[in-house]
């Protein structure tokens, strides 16, 4: 899925993101002129992958070279019994209260 002409998205609903999920977006950005990748994974344990590529397709180089570089970040989205440890629930009543009513 292509975003605005500028990012190009990979959905996904497996285990984990795997090598052959990033290679797979590697090969869509090598082939296009979008220099940004996403992979979205929904399973079990939710997490994003963000890879970023420059290469000649995107802008002209010198004559002298060819220049491929890649950027990547991660991140694992905490599931709900990390967010519930750090953020306890409080009652009805004290949020009615905090909140005036």
């Amino acid at each position: 899925m292509v975003v605005e002409d500028q990012v190009l998205l990979e959905l996904k609903a497996g285990r984990a993101i795997e090598r052959s999920h990033e290679a797979q977006l590697l090969n869509y950005l090598r082939c296009s002129e979008i220099e940004v990748g996403l992979i979205l994974n929904f399973g079990p344990h939710p997490q994003f992958r963000r890879l970023a590529l420059d290469n000649r397709r995107k802008k002209p180089l010198a004559a002298s070279g060819f220049s491929e570089t890649l950027t990547e970040s991660s991140s694992d989205v905490p599931d709900s019994s990390e967010t519930a440890d750090k953020f306890p629930k409080k009652s009805a009543a004290s949020a009615k209260s905090a909140a005036g009513f």
